[in-house]
């Protein structure tokens, strides 16, 4: 999966607003949505990005980011559902939005969608194969001679109905992020 991600983005034409970056964080699931599964992990993925002027919302202009994403991630269980351990690997395709909502503000909006894969399905998510949407908000800091970000993302992960009731994983990230 990851080998899929970084193909992707290798095909992408490079500019010289082109970038790489690198993420690493936490996660922990939501009880909201469905999600039963009491999960904590973390978030380890490599990301080129990239100016898309299709993607663009009135005055904002966009950048397409290819995310490919680790995710291990372990439950304590719940009622009836055993402790288990998983990772799951994907790709994400990502429209990031920059905003400045007051002076000095540098923020970022992020629509993504993406697919995963698991190592084995649990509860929450029947199917090991699943799709990934994603809504998150950042802002940029300034870490010495690096651009980095810090990034709050809510990451839904599900299967669409295909298999078993399927409620889904409802995650928050908090994750950092540098600028290669």
């Amino acid at each position: 999966m990851i080998p899929l991600g970084l193909l992707l983005a290798l095909q992408t034409p490079q500019s010289d607003s082109s970038h790489w970056s690198i993420q690493v964080g936490t996660m922990f699931s939501v009880r909201t949505l469905g999600s039963e599964d009491p999960r904590i992990g973390k978030v380890f993925s490599i990301a080129y990005g990239r100016p898309e002027p299709r993607l663009r919302l009135g005055k904002y202009q966009p950048e397409l980011v290819f995310e490919a994403t680790v995710l291990p991630s372990s439950s304590r269980g719940y009622v009836d559902i055993a402790p288990d351990r998983t990772t799951s690997m994907g790709v994400l395709a990502i429209a990031r939005y920059r905003f400045t909502p007051w002076k000095g503000a540098r923020t970022f909006l992020d629509l993504g969608w993406g697919i995963q894969y698991s190592t084995q399905a649990t509860s929450d998510q029947p199917s090991q194969w699943n799709s990934t949407p994603s809504l998150g908000l950042g802002t940029e800091v300034d870490w010495g001679r690096k651009d980095g970000y810090v990034l709050a993302r809510w990451f839904h992960s599900s299967n669409a109905g295909t298999k078993g009731n399927n409620p889904g994983w409802n995650q928050i990230w908090v994750v950092c992020g540098v600028k290669l």
